[in-house]
């Protein structure tokens, strides 16, 4: 086979893979974190709306443009002098973002461990891209450069992220829209990687709502609308459900157990495990997409802007004529309507934090025909290799450990 065509089938398997490993994690709004209880949260939701008044304390500006040890120099002289939290949080910040190497842009600020600052030739590029495409849709851009933080391991994300061990390891957090900055763990730091790229979007969409609404959104909103456009800037229309997320609604469905929208406040990551987490996602993401049909873009953009001044529930009356509630009770009818269908071995949208057994991910009809197919592989019998895994993969199209072995095998 020729190389250039060896490289589209490799690319090509690639391409396919994202969207059936692990989602994008579960990422989650500023809703969900430890600092709700300090003195800092009086500041809350003007520093996530980009609304920093000349009157805050020097040291929350300066934690927003990530000059941590500044802003920890800066306490003492604050009105959050007191604030245990905040000192914590600051001093937490400067021991997980030591020695962190930042790259810029015409709009992004990116920050990555020294030993992964190769994951910036990807970053910058894409952030550029779908910044650039959520301005098309939404016709507004935040005002400065926007700090991107990417940590390489999970503890060091909680320590950033204000989420806590437990809470990452039952809602599968991996991204958060904090402080108005964008922080994301490493896909160095799961096994089998997520789309790190398409959490950055989802990341910078949350930040959007926030400044168009000032504030003042509903959650199933905030995040049905980030996870309905976080592959927009790839992908028209968005793939906005995987294949895991579908199997969930009709599962759910069968045993009616879809979530109502306001169990999902204040945040998702209160929800009871992952799996209500991925089903929340799929919910709200369903959701918005009914309402992308009623006007597209623009009409949720106009939604955002109008919620700033009226809240989310005038608004949503106002640019949809129906309340919410109306709306929930037509979403739960066209759920119904769908024919969802079970995936054939798509693996599970769990966040898995520790090493994994491939096999056990995999069904037993064929995890025979990918035994041989390592041996052949590991021994130089390609050919022999990609016959196995292919064999494989008609059994179970979705499965993103095959499509795995396919690659390595073509590579």
């Amino acid at each position: 086979m020729k190389k250039r065509a060896w490289t589209f089938i490799i690319w090509g398997i690639f391409l396919s893979i994202p969207f059936k490993i692990p989602l994008l994690g579960h990422q989650v709004d500023s809703l969900g974190g430890s600092e709700k209880n300090s003195s800092f949260s009086i500041f809350s939701d003007r520093v996530e709306a980009g609304l920093v008044a000349n009157d805050f304390p020097e040291s929350i500006k300066s934690l927003i443009a990530g000059e941590y040890e500044k802003a920890l120099s800066q306490l003492s002289q604050s009105s959050l002098a007191k604030d245990t939290w905040f000192q914590n949080y600051l001093e937490g910040l400067i021991r997980v973002s030591s020695g962190m190497v930042t790259t810029e842009s015409a709009h992004f600020i990116l920050a990555t461990p020294q030993n992964q600052v190769f994951l910036a030739l990807y970053a910058i590029p894409a952030l550029e891209q779908m910044a650039d495409h959520m301005e098309k849709i939404f016709k507004v851009r935040p005002r400065g450069k926007i700090r991107v933080e990417i940590y390489p391991s999970k503890e060091d994300f909680s320590a950033a992220s204000t989420l806590d061990n437990e809470t990452l390891e039952r809602s599968g957090a991996i991204g958060i829209c904090k402080f108005h900055r964008l922080m994301i763990l490493s896909p160095q730091g799961l096994p089998l990687g997520y789309r790190w790229l398409d959490t950055l979007t989802h990341e910078y969409t949350h930040l959007l709502i926030n400044e168009m609404s000032r504030s003042r959104m509903e959650l199933w909103l905030h995040e049905g609308i980030a996870r309905y456009f976080d592959t927009a800037y790839r992908k028209d229309p968005p793939l906005f459900l995987t294949p895991d997320g579908k199997t969930k609604l009709k599962m759910a469905l069968e045993k009616d157990e879809i979530i109502s929208f306001e169990r999902m406040s204040p945040s998702m990551v209160y929800l009871k495990n992952q799996d209500e987490v991925s089903l929340a996602f799929s919910e709200v993401s369903y959701a918005i997409s009914l309402l992308v049909k009623k006007g597209g873009g623009k009409k949720i953009g106009d939604f955002l802007t109008t919620a700033a001044s009226t809240g989310a529930r005038a608004a949503f009356k106002k640019v949809f004529s129906m309340t919410m509630e109306d709306f929930e009770r037509n979403f739960r009818s066209s759920l119904k309507n769908e024919a969802w269908e079970m995936t054939k071995g798509t693996l599970s949208d769990e966040i898995k934090f520790d090493p994994i057994d491939e096999m056990a991910i995999v069904g037993a009809s064929v995890k025979g025909k990918i035994r041989l197919g390592d041996k052949m592989r590991l021994m130089g019998m390609l050919e022999g290799a990609l016959a196995q895994y292919q064999s494989a993969l008609e059994e179970e199209p979705d499965n993103a450990i095959i499509l795995l072995k396919l690659a390595r095998a073509y590579l």
